[in-house]
């Protein structure tokens, strides 16, 4: 509700039609993707996340054009060194002590945004990597090497998942083959019981 009603455009839809402004078919689908994701207050820092570029032309256009999407992804990496460079200006020219009471403020503002505390601690990792690393140096050898690290255990630990996630399927998947067989036993033994029944009736009959 917060994320519709604090939207002009979308608190707008909601005035006109009520719950029906939430639907998919009258919902932009970037806004549909920050209202999931929260990632709109962060665009200032990141520009659009690019999975949000990918589910607004995807949704609108039916595909993805690749050209495109590397033209929208350079711009958005010009436009967030652009607003960096505006950012510091503060810090380079400007009371330290101001600075740093503004980032506070709004680290706080963006904390409060859906997965905020865990986009924060991301964007905040990865500004201090790529500005190590492009300070050069020893340090920025080791950021280098902490980011490879980080980017491998990121995708071990995706790797892992899955694989518990095949290994729970194969599991479940087992269990229920026994059940199956274990049924189908059940069902063979009264079907055999059955015939022996009516064998030994016949028999008592001809005695």
């Amino acid at each position: 509700a917060y994320q519709v009603l604090s939207n002009e455009e979308t608190r707008d839809k909601y005035d006109k039609q009520g719950k029906a402004a939430l639907d998919m078919s009258t919902l932009d689908s970037t806004h549909f993707f920050s209202m999931l994701f929260g990632s709109a207050p962060f665009e200032y820092l990141v520009g659009e996340l690019k999975a949000a570029t990918m589910m607004s032309l995807g949704m609108e256009h039916g595909s993805l054009d690749s050209k495109f999407l590397n033209y929208k992804q350079k711009r958005r990496e010009v436009v967030c060194a652009l607003t960096l460079k505006g950012f510091l200006k503060q810090f380079e020219c400007g009371d330290e002590r101001e600075f740093e009471e503004d980032i506070h403020r709004n680290a706080q503002d963006l904390v409060k945004a859906p997965m905020g505390e865990a986009l924060l601690w991301t964007v905040g990792y990865m500004y201090e990597q790529k500005g190590l690393q492009a300070l050069g140096g020893v340090e920025g050898f080791q950021a280098s090497m902490r980011q490879s690290a980080h980017t491998k255990a990121s995708q071990l630990r995706v790797l892992g998942a899955g694989v518990r996630t095949l290994q729970a399927a194969r599991k479940e998947q087992k269990a229920e083959l026994a059940k199956e067989k274990a049924a189908a036993k059940e069902v063979a033994e009264k079907e055999k019981a059955a015939r022996l029944a009516e064998a030994e009736k016949k028999a008592a009959e001809i005695a």
